[in-house]
């Protein structure tokens, strides 16, 4: 029988490797509830919209075989189970791919996933696995597979795939897509010890958020449990709620760390949706500080948040994070209330961090959606066109951002090293961010204005050699484009 991914992955084997045995008795609905969420929610979301634009010609996706890709939060239940072995890649293309159409940077992300699974169908046990925005994991057991042999199908596979990008302005062009692979990081388990926590009180909170999952399921799991918590539950923002709420009167604030869950807690009405983002924050602790240091940091902006909404009577409302990005779902706010978050001085404060002080920089944006009766589809569609709309002005945000931020005088060699990661040019996500903040055309002249001492500086993390590097980047080539904004 010709192996299929269906029988390759199919729910019981999926179950398998997040270490849920079969002799497990999971009522029907609780197993479908955590099949869905296994694989990677926004991947299912985007590819779903393919098939629907005319400029995607050929691409029926109901002939297309589905995408089977891990979501970030299972990769410490497969390492667990014994899927020790990685490897790191990013897609190369996706952000060429956009400029053709945000459907083409989608399609790119499916082909290659695709690919993929029918080259690696006939090797022993893996995952495919997506980290978050362009970069996955496959993850295998030490087994036959070795990493180079890994790597080798992985190249092959995305050898036969092309996508659609512009060149010169409008003309579409095809080019052939690329991965570049990376060193992984030691895998951390971050989770704090829930074992602390009765179980009875941790089941019965689970009860409250999702009482449907309960009639008939065998709470005497732990495993289970912690799946249903992980999928449910943000225990670093929920910290900080329970602090607030006991410091803090009349607050009200409810976390949420799946999409759907959120939207059932939702009644019909017309509703704000706050989206603030502190660009590059997290990675930059996560990767220069370490992850535990990452923890602390989205609990102190968080409770920034909660701190300055409360100021700005905004003191009942929902929450939900997605990496360094915190979604505040609100009653609509009255345009003057609007006014004064979206004016706010973007420099929030400085935060002390071993030997550095790091700006914390927000950027708030506003938008609304309005939901008209229980329908979970229809919520989905007007709270996902809500994402999308915030999404779109990100960008222009940031670039308002810099361009009044690098004027001011009170600037440390702090501020310009933080300015000097977001806007790295030998960084694939700063190369990325300086095209995205029209910059393009001077790309290939930053390049070559500086030499490889220079640039070994960037990638040794010399602090000076990139505060100076990064001025002079400033002086060269930032302050040309924004001097007039």
């Amino acid at each position: 029988m010709e192996k299929t991914r269906e029988s390759f992955l199919n729910r019981s084997k999926v179950f398998e490797f997040l270490g849920l045995k079969e002799d497990l008795k999971i009522p029907e609905n609780v197993a479908n509830f955590i099949y869905q969420r296994v694989f990677d929610r926004g991947l299912v979301r985007g590819v779903k919209q393919i098939d629907s634009d005319e400029n995607i010609d050929g691409f029926d996706l109901s002939e297309k075989p589905p995408l089977f890709v891990f979501a970030s939060w299972t990769e410490k239940y497969l390492k667990e189970q014994g899927f020790n072995q990685e490897i790191v890649f990013d897609i190369a293309n996706v952000f060429g791919a956009n400029q053709a159409g945000e459907i083409f940077g989608d399609r790119l992300i499916y082909d290659i996933c695709n690919a993929i699974y029918s080259n690696f169908l006939d090797k022993p046990d893996w995952v495919l696995l997506r980290v978050g925005g362009d970069e996955f994991k496959i993850l295998f057991k030490n087994q036959d597979l070795s990493n180079e042999d890994a790597k080798s199908a992985i190249q092959q596979a995305v050898s036969d795939v092309f996508y659609i990008t512009i060149e010169n302005g409008s003309q579409k062009a095809k080019k052939q897509a690329s991965v570049s692979f990376k060193e992984g990081k030691q895998f951390l388990n971050r989770q704090k010890n829930q074992e602390e926590i009765d179980l009875e009180e941790r089941v019965e909170k689970l009860k409250q958020r999702k009482p449907s999952l309960f009639e008939n399921l065998d709470t005497k799991n732990p495993l289970l449990i912690k799946i249903l918590e992980d999928i449910l539950f943000d225990p670093l923002i929920e910290k900080v709620v329970q602090a607030k709420t006991r410091e803090k009167e009349s607050l009200l604030v409810e976390v949420f760390n799946d999409d759907e869950d959120l939207l059932e807690h939702l009644d019909p009405g017309d509703f704000s949706l706050l989206r603030f983002e502190f660009p590059g924050l997290l990675k930059l602790v996560n990767d220069k500080f370490g992850y535990d240091e990452g923890d602390k940091l989205i609990e102190y902006l968080f409770s920034f948040l909660v701190d300055f909404l409360y100021e700005k009577q905004i003191r009942h409302f929902k929450v939900l994070r997605r990496g360094g990005d915190f979604f505040i779902i609100t009653n609509k706010i009255d345009e003057n209330k609007a006014q004064e978050i979206l004016e706010q001085d973007k420099l929030l404060t400085r935060r002390k961090l071993k030997d550095r002080e790091l700006p914390i920089v927000t950027l708030p944006i506003l938008t609304g959606f309005y939901i008209t009766n229980d329908n979970i589809e229809g919520k989905k569609e007007s709270f996902y066109k809500a994402i999308e709309r915030a999404s779109s002005q990100v960008w222009e945000n940031l670039k308002t951002f810099i361009s009044s931020f690098i004027k001011r005088k009170d600037l440390t060699d702090d501020d310009w090293w933080y300015l000097a990661y977001l806007l790295n040019p030998f960084d694939k996500r700063g190369f990325l961010r300086l095209i995205k903040l029209d910059l393009a055309d001077f790309v290939e002249i930053l390049k070559s204005c500086f030499d490889n001492y220079q640039k070994q500086n960037y990638e040794l993390g010399n602090y000076q050699g990139q505060v100076d590097l990064f001025k002079r980047i400033i002086n060269y080539i930032v302050f040309n484009v924004f001097k007039n904004n």
